[in-house]
């Protein structure tokens, strides 16, 4: 009988090791650390405590526990006979328990009303993310962002007379804690300096008051 990745109960809810799918995919044990870090700890798409939580090993080897609709997402991204396969078992997992549960009109109202929130936590999770990330392209890395890169990550209209002001506030402030400042290209100015989040997180809450 071919071996399946087993599931588990953590915290509370179904889960799945995220090494023991790794091996059941069949995946090079010597790259899982690689692989963590790009389609977990790392990916933009999925949110911690909803979709993964790190787990204390019972050996030296990092683990992960994994919702089962993650677990499905993954084993489908691995484009494999063997990673279908196993998404399919999921999904039998899936539809046995809910066999099983019998609920009230009241009951499932709750269930569909939290279903919907946690949808839209997630949607507001990666919107936020995918914002950062559309901020960063005009911007600079490690948490460095030009003004109006900042502004846009934000949802604020800014001029370039707001901007000035800004940048004033923003450049005395480095200044006064020690900060160095950082530069982009610009296609406008030719270059435009770049501040810590933190910096500019508080230049715009003073200055939006």
């Amino acid at each position: 009988m071919e071996k399946l990745p087993q599931i588990i109960n953590y915290q509370g809810k179904q889960a799945v090791s995220a090494k023991d799918l790794y091996e059941q995919l069949g995946f090079d044990k010597s790259n899982w650390t690689k692989w963590y870090r790009k389609n977990i700890s790392n990916n933009t798409f999925a949110i911690q405590n909803e979709d993964w939580q790190e787990v204390v090993p019972s050996t030296r080897t990092k683990d992960f526990a994994i919702s089962i609709e993650f677990a499905k997402r993954l084993s489908m991204m691995a484009r494999t006979e063997k990673g279908e396969r196993i998404r399919q078992y999921f999904i039998q997992c899936e539809q046995k328990a809910q066999e099983v549960i019998t609920h009230t009109p009241e009951e499932l109202l709750l269930q569909n009303v939290q279903i919907l929130l946690t949808h839209g936590q997630k949607i507001r999770t990666i919107e936020t993310k995918l914002n950062e990330i559309e901020a960063r392209a005009i911007t600079s890395p490690q948490d460095y962002f030009a003004i109006a890169g900042y502004a846009a990550l934000n949802k604020r209209w800014i001029d370039v007379s707001t901007a000035a002001k800004i940048g004033i506030k923003a450049r005395a402030m480095c200044k006064n804690l020690g900060y160095v400042m950082g530069t982009i290209p610009d296609p406008r100015f030719g270059a435009v300096n770049t501040y810590p989040k933190e910096i500019l997180q508080q230049v715009f809450k003073d200055f939006y008051k």
